[in-house]
């Protein structure tokens, strides 16, 4: 991720924590502070255009709304309507269209915006909590006393208000952030998802907002239908249960408040206060009464002083000024609350009149050009996500909810808004699984199964779907101490003994599935096990394979895939098997051994240089394989390696990222590394053919030397996830998820191959051990070196179980000794 991007989410985060509370804030603090987000989105609006060279990228809605916001302006100008008043009323207007206009045009993995959900859901707490204790107290406590002087009628004492100032805003944010919540966790499990529920539930009773209500109710059928159509009856059960205790709850509230309103403390309150409100009476009103229309005189009321008024005088005056109106801040929206427009006397309105309708508002201030933009804004915005139903939805909601207040001028909803709006529309990745173009007769959910040993290579393939939003299964072989198996990603964790047992777990567990599971290896162990057992397998999991039994495990055999490497044309070094202690007649020295599967015997230690005949004795003496392949020692001068996946038995390949060392170790692989772009044709049409021949689909590498004259050598292939893999997620490229999606959609995904800068990365545990201890670099560079890499194998802020648990461990064995 570029360090705009990055500088972007936070500021998201801010935005997100800072604008529930801003009309607080403004309070009792200095007002100017409430203009930070417009400053810090205007900034960041800027610095998006300048990284793009100012290229702008225009959708057919954007100038309807430019028009709107432009005929609005001149109107006003026209009008001698006060231009600092102009500013403020399109201060929002444009500052979160600018927003918008950022979000649509990058895309954030699905953890960027559950972590803004976390906020979302913190600060909605928070404002419920203080909310519930405002409304028990009929706002005599928890609530500010500037605005309680400001409600004009005591049947609006018993609305919550919260810190937002406004039962309706508080409403629609809510709503809003139910919504999201039922976007991305359609079938949460987690028991404090119910307690938060119950309270935003309750928090939006007890605002008595009619459409914010009815919103919620929209939010609702829609979520439970898309829970029945899947048969998911547990959530539905969750969502019954969370309706009966917001009930109970919210009777609870009811009670304390009508107690209260009987005690002391708010007859002095109310007998000190009553002539400032315009009804004069006593009243505390059930939530639920504000239904019934009549009883309450609503109709009386809102013709009087009310919404229904300010419609009719609204048409009154859009008789004066019929095609541009009378210009933005000039009949009750936020410029006119800071200059008073000049037509507020000659309709006998009051300074603090708001026009509680966006609609009439729109019309009044634009007339039919306006309006007429801004309905067109409305319908091509519509136009665009007409195959989402869950945008349509939160479209509809915000239009419904225009009927009742003027929504666009609020910040902290629209911010929301663009954010749901925009929200992975290019590439989505939700709940379990992904959203892919599948067969019709599927369905977008699937298992995901990691079979592993601990390693920080499975923690690079757990980490890479938990980013997408997916919680993979786990199936783990019990290691010295837990790495991978302590990821936060981690849906569900079997430990066990022995291969063995993961496998009978595999087959019984997960074995019978109606959508076949994915499973994704990360050592050569496990992928051959799974190999030898295709037959029993090929009809219940989409896994790594050759298209036969013992394929993948023959190719994993060196002397196998060495002559199959030349018959593609690529480079190979010069190879013996020795299957006896006896030396060919043609050795050329210097030699290194190497085991001819790397699943048998002590493969790493069969590693051995020798630079004569009495060197390769010897060694050969210590080595108890009975096959060994003695190569030509090639003094490296670095190693190269090709990362991608494979599908379509082999005849289509995704190269996502090569890479080269630059920490060189003469006897194995290096630690620190510099990750780039594949662009080598000539190279890839050769390894093309060996994919093809094998056969294979699945996630692979295939790794080079390099030597003096930067000639490539061929020197294997691992047909299963890299150590590096997670490389290709930092890079934008996920490997497990674009191979999951390409196995089911039978195409390779093109237009998701990035061209990136290259970067750095390191396994830096290993790196520690191979270069630190050993003095053939200070501790000080090392540290340097660490922190300039974007890619590290194992610490990761946003899952540092790993890492805690790789202390412990070290701190452990430090103890032991």
């Amino acid at each position: 991720m570029n360090k705009f991007n990055k500088t972007f989410k936070y500021i998201i985060y801010f935005l997100l924590v800072f604008m529930p509370f801003r009309e607080v804030i403004g309070i009792y603090d200095n007002v100017y502070l409430k203009f930070i987000p417009d400053i810090l989105i205007i900034f960041m609006f800027f610095g998006y255009l300048f990284k793009n060279k100012f290229k702008l990228k225009f959708k057919v809605y954007d100038y309807f709304y430019i028009l709107f916001l432009l005929g609005g302006f001149l109107s006003g100008i026209i009008n001698n309507v006060s231009f600092i008043a102009i500013l403020l009323h399109m201060r929002t207007y444009v500052t979160m269209y600018f927003l918008f206009y950022i979000l649509r045009n990058n895309e954030y993995e699905i953890q960027f915006y559950k972590n803004c959900l976390k906020i979302l859901m913190i600060a909605l707490s928070v404002l419920t909590i203080i909310g519930i204790g405002e409304y028990i107290t009929s706002k005599i406590y928890f609530f500010p006393y500037q605005w309680f002087i400001g409600i004009k009628y005591t049947s609006n004492l018993s609305r919550m208000y919260t810190l937002l100032h406004s039962p309706n805003t508080f409403g629609y944010y809510a709503v809003l952030v139910v919504s999201l919540f039922t976007y991305l966790y359609k079938d949460f499990k987690n028991k404090k998802w119910i307690f938060l529920l119950v309270l935003i539930f309750l928090g939006i009773i007890l605002t008595q907002s009619r459409s914010s209500q009815v919103a919620l109710v929209l939010i609702l059928f829609y979520w439970s239908f898309g829970l029945f159509k899947k048969h998911d009856y547990k959530t539905l059960i969750n969502i019954f249960l969370i309706l009966l205790l917001t009930f109970g709850t919210y009777k609870l509230c009811n009670y304390a408040n009508r107690a209260f309103s009987n005690s002391d403390a708010y007859k002095s309150f109310f007998e000190e206060n009553t002539d400032r409100f315009d009804d004069n009476e006593n009243v505390i009103i059930d939530s639920g009464s504000r239904w019934n229309i009549a009883e309450n005189n609503d109709v009386f009321y809102s013709m009087k002083n009310g919404r229904l008024f300010n419609i009719n005088l609204g048409f009154k005056i859009w008789k004066t000024k019929p095609l541009f109106g009378t210009g933005f801040a000039t009949y009750g929206t936020a410029g006119s609350s800071v200059v008073i427009p000049k037509l507020y006397k000659q309709y006998n309105l009051s300074d603090d009149f708001y026009s509680d309708n966006q609609y009439i508002a729109i019309f009044v201030e634009t007339g039919l050009f306006g309006t007429l933009m801004f309905a067109m804004f409305i319908l091509t915005l519509i136009y665009e996500y007409r195959k989402d139903s869950y945008r349509l939805m939160i479209i509809f909601i915000l239009m419904l909810v225009c009927l009742f207040y003027n929504v666009l001028e609020l910040a902290v909803l629209m911010t929301l808004f663009y954010l749901i709006l925009t929200m992975n529309n290019k590439n989505e990745k939700t709940g379990k699984g992904v959203k892919l173009k599948m067969k019709k007769n599927d369905t977008n959910e699937r298992k995901y199964i990691v079979f592993c040993q601990e390693h920080y290579n499975p923690l690079g393939i757990i980490r890479s779907l938990g980013e997408c939003g997916i919680k993979p299964i786990v199936i783990i072989k019990k290691g010295k101490y837990q790495l991978a198996s302590k990821s936060k990603y981690i849906g569900k964790l079997h430990i066990v003994d022995t291969i063995d047992d993961g496998y009978e777990v595999l087959m019984k567990e997960y074995g019978k599935e109606k959508l076949k599971p994915f499973i994704y290896t990360s050592d050569d162990t496990i992928t051959s096990y799974l190999d030898l057992k295709y037959d029993e397998l090929k009809d219940k999991f989409i896994f790594y394979n050759a298209g036969k039994k013992g394929e993948v495990t023959k190719y994993m055999n060196k002397e196998n895939i060495i002559k199959l490497a030349e018959k593609c044309g690529l480079n190979t070094i010069k190879t013996w098997k020795l299957t006896s202690k006896k030396i060919p007649d043609d050795m050329e020295y210097p030699c290194l051994t190497k085991a001819i599967i790397s699943t048998k015997d002590n493969w790493k230690a069969d590693s051995i240089v020798c630079n004569n005949e009495k060197e390769l004795k010897s060694a050969l003496n210590k080595i108890d394989s009975k096959e060994i392949l003695v190569q030509k020692y090639i003094k490296k001068k670095n190693e190269f390696a090709v990362n991608g996946f494979s599908i379509n038995k082999g005849k289509d390949v995704f190269y996502a990222f090569s890479l080269n060392y630059l920490s060189i170790n003469d006897n194995a692989f290096g630690n620190y590394m510099i990750i780039k772009n594949f662009d080598n044709k000539e190279l890839e049409k050769k390894l093309n053919k060996i994919f093809e021949c094998i056969k294979f689909e699945g996630i692979c590498e295939v790794e080079f030397l390099v030597d003096k004259n930067d000639e490539l050598y061929f020197l294997e292939v691992n047909l299963r996830n890299s150590t590096w893999g997670y490389s290709s997620t930092v890079a934008g490229m996920n490997l497990p998820i674009l191979w999951s999606e390409a196995m089911l959609s039978h195409k390779l995904p093109k237009d998701k191959l990035k061209k990136f800068k290259p970067f750095k990365a390191m396994a830096e545990d290993t790196d520690y051990y191979d270069r630190v201890k050993t003095k053939k670099v200070s501790l000080i560079k090392w540290i340097f070196q660490a922190l300039s890499c974007k890619c590290l194998y194992i610490t990761n802020l946003r899952d540092m179980k790993p890492v805690y648990s790789k202390i412990d461990n070290i701190i452990k064995n430090k103890i032991k000794k």
